[in-house]
């Protein structure tokens, strides 16, 4: 999948989750003092209660996880300023004086975050999450004074650990490539496939670790 494919996928997911929270939708909404959304029981393994548990920047680790947009490219933090210094050490980090693209992620001084959907001329428009308590779409202007500058995720890059490769296959992503490639693998063990064709994303490496667990099961 090109980096533009990725990109338009994240964008999608996180435009879809807009339209739910202004809905209204159970578990993309906070109600009162209470942050229990659903994107902190995805990030916390279960649910969080009170004031606590920031969440803009584990919407946007959700939307990435939700994309397959491995740990490598976009890690499980809940810090702004601990995000952006990811980046920073990384050398994706741009200045605020540069010029945004979609699917960066714009980061403000007073500590939240963004992904910026569009771009057009001299505005950016956003999809942010715990935005007034809901996701929003929201529009800047480049000049903003609160605008500390732009991650820009390594939407492209696609060599993954082990670990991340599971991280990434625990995605819904990443569950629809398993089921597929994991169906073919064994399709193909019973002369029903031709096995020179590619099932999904991540064939390869989803392939070995089959063939790994037939080792170890015979």
């Amino acid at each position: 999948m090109s980096e533009t494919d990725v990109i338009q996928r994240v964008r999608r997911i996180a435009l879809e989750e807009a339209k739910k929270s202004a809905a209204a939708v159970p578990g993309t909404v906070r109600i009162g003092h209470n942050n229990n959304v659903k994107y902190n029981t995805a990030y916390y393994g279960h649910e969080v209660s009170g004031a606590n548990f920031k969440w803009c920047v584990v919407f946007i680790w959700w939307v990435m996880r939700k994309a397959g947009v491995p740990a490598t490219v976009f890690p499980k933090l809940a810090g702004v300023f601990l995000v952006r210094d990811f980046f920073k050490e990384r050398h994706r980090f741009e200045p605020a004086s540069s010029m945004p693209e979609v699917g960066d992620l714009v980061v403000f001084k007073t500590s939240h975050i963004g992904i910026v959907e569009n771009v057009q001329g001299n505005t950016i428009f956003t999809v942010e999450g715990n935005a007034s308590d809901m996701i929003r779409r929201r529009s800047y202007s480049r000049s903003n004074a609160n605008i500390d500058g732009y991650c820009r995720p390594a939407y492209e890059e696609d060599d993954m650990t082990k670990d991340e490769l599971l991280d990434a296959l625990e995605s819904e992503r990443g569950q629809k490539a398993l089921q597929k490639a994991v169906t073919h693998v064994l399709r193909v063990a019973t002369g029903k496939d031709d096995a020179s064709q590619p099932a999904g994303v991540w064939f390869d490496e989803v392939r070995t670790k089959v063939r790994e667990i037939r080792q170890r099961v015979h």
